[in-house]
């Protein structure tokens, strides 16, 4: 069934439901940065039991120089003089609360020797986006877009807004590692999906990097919650209940229809395209010449299926040809994600507000994808590719040279996430 010509490339119809689907990547960008405000790790020093006490303690007392060793201007976050002036550990911490009053790291101690839960806890998330491409991507050839998107929206509700109320830590992981699959996963992979099977070829490119634009607004909300919210569990709530924006779409937002006829499902298909085509002013399609014609594509389906063995995940290394280009593309995928979330995890440790750090982080992303948009389908995808990775790993080199808090530095890290 040629849709593109029944129903157009992208008139009303097509823009309603990529308006819905996009609303996914918003989403998930909000789940996937929430730890760098949730749980973020301020300034900190060690207590000194007997001279202050945890209620009164202010971070920056100069008067704590005699019992706290000091590093390049700053107070040892881990370590203090005992009575015989030797340096010692300690258990007790006062923080800097400048910015944060309140986060995961602060009521757990996720500092010093129990700093890998706070890294833990972000690679769960991780893992569970990793299961959740892998596991839902499936499930949703088999079930349906729209039903894994509806179901993902409605998880990374529930989970996103009760991971605020966990106070043990290994059911927080369980929480954060459920929140990956359906938060950052789920809705957002078959939302982009859904736009792909129903926009035209030509609306592609810019339809498809609209959906990261999207999730760098949601790192941009990340920052504006985080500045005006000042208790964890209420900020968390907030980013949970962005998942509202998605319950809706089970009754306002379409399967699609390239998936219906694949599936046999071809009333359900015409339907939905004869409604396309009517919100975009086009001519009504031949219904039962469609129907007709989709009913005999299925029964040739049905025997080349009987006669071909069916492709999996090993035909994409089977060929020396093929096995190079998937590990040319999972290569470039790792190197760009470990850098992208390398950079974006951990804008905390800039010098200056957090919050405008990591709203710039989002910000700068949104002429880069402007000039995507823009050059790909002139330039062609390797040389884009190739020169801004490239540019990238460039700026990243310049920015370890440069001292933290030098503007150079927040330059050539936004350069990177241009990049």
């Amino acid at each position: 069934m040629n849709k593109k010509n029944v129903a157009g490339e992208f008139g009303k119809y097509q823009m309603r439901q990529f308006l819905l689907h996009i609303l996914a990547g918003g989403t998930a960008g909000v789940h996937m940065l929430s730890l760098v405000t949730v749980a973020a790790t301020p300034d900190h020093r060690c207590l000194v039991d007997g001279v202050e006490s945890a209620f009164n303690a202010t971070y920056n007392d100069p008067d704590m120089r005699q019992y706290i060793p000091v590093v390049d201007g700053e107070f040892d976050s881990c370590h203090l003089y005992d009575s015989n002036n030797d340096t010692i550990t300690c258990n007790q911490w006062v923080y800097d609360n400048q910015y944060y009053r309140s986060s995961r790291v602060i009521d757990w101690n996720m500092i010093c020797d129990h700093r890998w839960m706070a890294a833990v806890s972000q690679s769960v998330f991780m893992f569970g986006v990793f299961t959740g491409a892998v596991v839902l991507g499936s499930l949703a050839d088999r079930f349906g877009r729209k039903t894994i998107f509806c179901l993902s929206g409605l998880l990374q509700l529930i989970l996103g807004v009760s991971v605020a109320f966990f106070s043990e830590y290994y059911s927080f992981l369980f929480m954060r590692y459920l929140l990956g699959i359906f938060g950052s996963a789920g809705a957002y992979i078959t939302g982009f999906v859904l736009t792909m099977e129903l926009v035209g070829p030509s609306k592609r490119t810019i339809c498809g990097i609209s959906f990261q634009a999207s999730f760098a607004l949601g790192v941009m909300l990340v920052a504006l919650w985080g500045a005006l919210i000042g208790d964890r569990v209420m900020l968390q709530v907030v980013y949970g209940l962005h998942s509202l924006l998605i319950i809706p779409h089970f009754w306002i937002m379409d399967e699609s229809p390239r998936w219906l006829w694949s599936q046999g499902r071809i009333h359900e298909a015409v339907s939905i395209v004869e409604r396309a085509a009517k919100i975009n002013g086009q001519d009504a399609p031949d219904r039962a010449f469609y129907v007709s014609r989709g009913m005999s594509g299925m029964r040739t389906k049905e025997e080349m299926e009987l006669n071909t063995p069916k492709a999996g995940i090993i035909d994409l290394v089977r060929t020396p040809n093929l096995r190079a280009k998937t590990l040319n593309c999972a290569l470039n995928w790792f190197a760009n994600s470990i850098v992208y979330y390398g950079l974006s995890l951990n804008t905390g440790k800039l010098l200056g507000n957090p919050y405008l750090m990591l709203f710039i982080v989002g910000l700068v992303e949104w002429p880069s994808y402007i000039a995507t948009v823009l050059l790909m389908d002139r330039t062609g995808r390797r040389s884009l590719i190739s020169s801004t990775m490239l540019l990238g790993g460039f700026a990243c080199l310049l920015a370890v040279f440069i001292p933290n808090g030098k503007f150079l530095l927040v330059t050539f890290k936004g350069l990177n996430r241009y990049c």
